[in-house]
């Protein structure tokens, strides 16, 4: 009797789990469906990939709707995704959608993921009201049209991981709001009008790895919180109209940076006065520093000779004095130096020629280096264009260029027969000089084999 009793319990808890997991999906809530359908109305798609043909009202949004991702137990949409818009349309890279994100958006308090991103055409304001989205982790909508400002209420919105708002045409500050973000990993705003200065807060972004800011106006000085984002692995900020200086504290806390292959590290377009600070030396692990069209000015420091995983140092265009760093031979990874068209003077370091990895070395528009004696060097690219040569430089003659620039100076007479021994030569710019005499025919041959 007890054995039966216990059976008729088991079977009785397996038939009331069972109802239990076959219960149908709770309908679609209808707060949410009406700000989907809002959405819908404003939406002119590309006729040749219509989207959104299955949100008609006679259709269960949890069910039916592509895109729409909802919870079962509560029929509340957490995930809007492009794609799940496009799915029909995976291999098509450019969908052109027109439309605007509604007000009542801001009803979806359940969402977690809203993704339309690449859309090309989404235009109008980010309304305020995405602010009341609380439980938003991602939020993707670069990519579009989006204009006016970055709406204040996005401060609330405290649960997000992933921002990225950029290819857009906001403009205005970024909120200070910003700073709330206390699980932010990856922040993207580049390519958009956003000016004002950089909000302070974002040093309490203790999570972020990326960070791209770069072609806006923003204006004023890197904040020295970002100095304390010790999670920082990328950080862009290029195409502004930052002043200087880099303050020591904002990079010094960055030793620790692994920056991804192809992915530079500095991007900066400082409008600034001063120079780079000896700091930048404990960026132990940085492989690109890419630092130009700036107004730095000042001497080279030293210091850059310790960044011993450095592959390339682009620092040209800038307003740099002062003798070229020894230490840079330190830099046995280096392989691109480029520090064109700044007022640099002094010899070029023999160091540099010891560097086997080196391979494009670009000192062109610094006229008052001394050329007079120029060290072995095992570059196969080299660059001294608009330097005042007067004549070209006869211990260049042992070296086994591939691309050798000499333009835009003052060259006269003859040019060297000794020119066409380099037999590695593909490509040799002599223009805007005052040669006068024909070409050798020995640089014939060299060019032409």
């Amino acid at each position: 009797m007890a054995n039966l009793c216990q059976n008729l319990v088991f079977t009785t808890t397996i038939f009331f789990l069972s109802f239990n997991t076959l219960k149908p999906l709770e309908a679609c809530h209808p707060w949410d469906e009406e700000a989907l359908l809002d959405f819908k109305k404003t939406v002119t798609d590309d006729p040749t990939y219509p989207l959104l043909l299955t949100w008609t009202p006679s259709a269960d949004c949890c069910v039916a709707w592509e895109g729409v991702t909802c919870d079962n137990q509560t029929g509340r949409v957490v995930a809007l995704s492009r794609q799940g818009l496009i799915s029909d349309y995976e291999g098509i890279l450019n969908v052109y959608v027109s439309g605007s994100l509604p007000p009542s958006i801001g009803n979806m308090s359940s969402l977690q993921v809203l993704n339309l991103a690449g859309l090309q055409n989404l235009s109008g304001p980010i309304p305020e009201s995405i602010g009341r989205l609380v439980s938003l982790t991602t939020l993707y909508l670069n990519g579009n049209g989006f204009s006016g400002e970055i709406p204040d209420a996005i401060g609330n919105l405290k649960n997000l991981q992933f921002l990225d708002l950029s290819e857009n045409q906001l403009a205005g500050r970024i909120p200070g709001g910003i700073g709330n973000f206390k699980h932010l990993q990856d922040l993207y705003l580049f390519k958009n009008r956003l000016a004002g200065s950089i909000p302070g807060t974002i040093g309490n972004l203790k999570k972020l790895r990326y960070m791209d800011l770069s072609v806006n106006q923003l204006s004023g000085r890197i904040p020295s919180g970002v100095g304390s984002l010790s999670d920082l692995v990328r950080l862009l900020l290029n195409g502004n109209r930052l002043t200087g200086p880099i303050a020591a504290e904002s990079i010094s806390g960055l030793s620790s940076l692994e920056v991804p292959p192809l992915d530079p590290l500095l991007q900066s377009q400082y409008q600034d006065d001063e120079t780079i600070p000896p700091a930048i030396g404990d960026l132990k692990n940085v492989k690109w520093v890419f630092l130009e069209n700036n107004n730095f000015t000042g001497n080279l420091p030293e210091s850059i000779g310790r960044l011993s995983n450095l592959m390339t140092l682009q620092l040209y265009n800038n307003g740099f004095t002062g003798e070229i760093p020894e230490t840079l031979g330190d830099l046995r990874n280096l392989g691109v130096l480029d520090l064109s068209r700044n007022q640099l003077s002094g010899k070029i370091p023999p160091q540099l020629g010891n560097q086997q990895g080196l391979s494009t070395l670009d000192l062109s528009f610094n006229p008052s280096l001394d050329l007079r004696v120029i060290p072995a060097l095992r570059v196969t690219n080299l660059s001294l264009a608009g330097m005042g040569l007067k004549e070209v430089p006869s211990s260049l003659a042992s070296s086994s260029f591939s691309f050798l620039d000499l333009s835009r100076n003052q060259i006269q007479g003859k040019i060297p027969s000794w020119l066409g021994n380099m037999t590695a030569l593909s490509s040799l710019n002599l223009s805007n000089n005052g040669f006068h005499s024909e070409i050798p025919q020995e640089l014939f041959i060299a060019l032409g084999s």
